[in-house]
């Protein structure tokens, strides 16, 4: 991805931060009874999956000497996820990911 960005031209710097809470629950999917019924197998991929993801993350912000490591996401609590779905951060939780941003790109 770095490479590609790079290949458009572009060399500003370039930050990375590790997010990969992902939830949602839409309409479409299982009813309760389903989610509730997977085995732990199911979860553990979707945990091996997301620290695949996240050391890919880390590994981008220190990549080359145009990048930089940004917050981690992950720590922000899930309950400040909005309306409840699991992925996007509600009022709150934005606001401790502007801070966390504030803090990466300040020091």
């Amino acid at each position: 991805m770095i490479a590609d960005v790079r290949d458009l031209g572009c060399t500003s710097t370039i930050w990375t931060s590790v997010e990969t809470i992902c939830n949602i629950r839409l309409a479409e999917d299982p009813f309760d009874e389903d989610v509730i019924r997977r085995p732990p197998d199911y979860y553990v991929r979707i945990e091996v999956g997301r620290q695949n993801i996240r050391a890919a993350q880390r590994l981008a912000g220190t990549f080359g000497p145009d990048t930089r490591p940004g917050p981690n996401l992950d720590l922000i609590d899930w309950h400040l996820r909005a309306c409840g779905d699991g992925c996007h951060f509600g009022e709150r939780g934005l606001a401790m990911a502007a801070q966390a941003w504030a803090r990466a790109l300040t020091s």
